[in-house]
C-alpha cells in the first residue's frame, strides 16, 4: 500500500510522466553519463554550426544569399517538430538526439553568421561566454541549495516557458505574414528587456534540468534515459546561447 501511494505521489510530478521511471534499473542514469552525453551533444552542435556558418559565410561574401532564410526556416520547425518528438518519446532520444544536435548546429551556424557579419565576431564569443556563465552559477547555486527546486518552483517556470514559447511563435507566424519584428532587435528599451526577459526564462529552464537528472538518479531509472536528460540540457542551453547572442545584439544597438 505505502509502495502504491509514493508511486502515485510520484505520478503527479511532472518529472515523473514516463511509465519506465517506476521501475528501478541494475543500469541506472549517472550523473557522469549525463554530463559526457551532454557534452557530445555540445560538441556536434558546435562542429556542425562551424562548418555551416563557414558555408554560409562565403555564400554571403560572394552575394550569393540564396535561399539561407528558407533553410534556417526549414530547419528552425524540423528541430521543433524532433524536439517535440523526444518530448512524447523518450525511448527514441538516442537516435534522434543526433538529428537534434545536426539540425540546431545547422541553425545555430546561420544564426551566428548574421549576428557576426552585422555586429562583429565578438558579438558571438561574448554570447558564448555569458552562457558558460549562466551554466556554472546556475549549478552553483542548485548544488549548493541556494535555489531550491520544488513542484512549485517547476510549476511557474513550465507557465513562464509556454508564455515564451507563444510568444515566438505568434512572432514567427506574424513575420510570415508581414509582421514587422525588427522592435527585438533594434537595440531599444524595449528589445534589450524582452531580451534580459527571455534569457531568464530560458536559465531558470536549467535548474528544472538539474532537478530532472538528480530525481532520475534518485529513482534509479534505467541508464538509457541519460540520452533523454542529455537532450533536456543541450536545448536549454542552446536556447540561453540565443538569448544571450540576442541580447548583445540589443546592447549594442544595432539592428
Amino acid at each position: 500500500m505505502k509502495k502504491q501511494r509514493n508511486k502515485e505521489k510520484r505520478a503527479k510530478n511532472p518529472v515523473f510522466r514516463h511509465e519506465g521511471l517506476y521501475e528501478r534499473s541494475d543500469t541506472p542514469v549517472t550523473k557522469n553519463g549525463v554530463i559526457t552525453k551532454t557534452l557530445l551533444m555540445l560538441t556536434i552542435v558546435a562542429i556542425v554550426a562551424v562548418l555551416s556558418g563557414s558555408m554560409f559565410s562565403a555564400k554571403l561574401e560572394a552575394g550569393d544569399a540564396g535561399n539561407i532564410g528558407v533553410m534556417a526556416l526549414v530547419a528552425l520547425f524540423a528541430t521543433l517538430a524532433v524536439a517535440i518528438l523526444i518530448g512524447f518519446k523518450p525511448n527514441l532520444a538516442k537516435p534522434l538526439s543526433f538529428v537534434y544536435a545536426g539540425l540546431e548546429g545547422f541553425l545555430l551556424g546561420i544564426i551566428s553568421v548574421f549576428a557576426m557579419r552585422f555586429d562583429g565576431g565578438s558579438v558571438v564569443s561574448t554570447a558564448l561566454f555569458i552562457t558558460i556563465a549562466i551554466v556554472m552559477a546556475t549549478n552553483v547555486l542548485y548544488t549548493t541549495g541556494i535555489i531550491k527546486v520544488n513542484k512549485k518552483f517547476i510549476s511557474i517556470v513550465f507557465m513562464m516557458t509556454l508564455g515564451a514559447m507563444f510568444f515566438y511563435l505568434i512572432l514567427i507566424v506574424g513575420s510570415l505574414a508581414g509582421l514587422d519584428t525588427s522592435f527585438m532587435f533594434d537595440g531599444s528599451p524595449l528589445a534589450i528587456g524582452i531580451s534580459v526577459l527571455m534569457l531568464l526564462i530560458a536559465s531558470l529552464n536549467l535548474f528544472v534540468d538539474y532537478f530532472m537528472v538528480d530525481s532520475f538518479i534518485e529513482q534509479g531509472s534505467d541508464r538509457s534515459y541519460e540520452w533523454y536528460l542529455a537532450f533536456g540540457l543541450t536545448v536549454t542551453i542552446v536556447w540561453i546561447y540565443i538569448e544571450a547572442l540576442r541580447l548583445v545584439q540589443n546592447l549594442l544597438g544595432n539592428d
